[in-house]
């Protein structure tokens, strides 16, 4: 993987280049804020990172309960791993595991509705965030989509 170096650009800054820095920075902040909100959450829970994106895997559409071998291979862990993740998050009431009925040997992992509900707190914070920037005026916010936009499709 090759490293950027980030050279120092001589100083030509605008009116709108120093907007746009703080616009930029406004966004970084807003999403440190999410994200604190969000770990706060989970940690009152005592979930770590890791339990969450099991959670979120979960949370996903299937075409039937995943296995435990799946979920494994989707969050590059070790099986033993999502077995103790499961026995953790079904100790606190956010999973269940079941067997196959043609399989016996086969267990499948599931949420329950508590487990759907620690996920929809972030879509409540998420909502929060929303509410906040549909208050902006319609120029602002366009003008803050065409920047956002650029930032994302374009490389620096």
């Amino acid at each position: 993987m090759r490293s950027m170096v980030l050279e120092p650009v001589p100083s030509t800054s605008s009116a709108a280049d120093e907007d746009a820095g703080t616009a930029l920075a406004l966004c970084a902040g807003a999403l440190a804020a999410i994200d604190a909100q969000r770990l706060e959450s989970w940690e009152e829970l005592g979930l770590t990172m890791s339990q969450v994106r099991f959670l979120q895997v979960l949370s996903q559409p299937h075409r039937r309960l995943p296995r435990a071998s799946e979920i494994a291979g989707i969050l590059r862990v070790h099986p033993a791993t999502v077995t103790y993740m499961t026995d953790r998050l079904g100790a606190l009431g956010l999973v269940r595991r079941s067997v196959d009925r043609r399989d016996h040997r086969v267990k499948h992992i599931e949420l329950t509705e508590k487990g759907r509900s620690v996920l929809r707190a972030d879509g409540v914070i998420a909502e929060g965030v929303l509410t906040v920037i549909n208050d902006a005026p319609p120029a602002a916010l366009d003008a803050a989509q065409r920047a956002l936009e650029r930032v994302t499709h374009e490389r620096p």
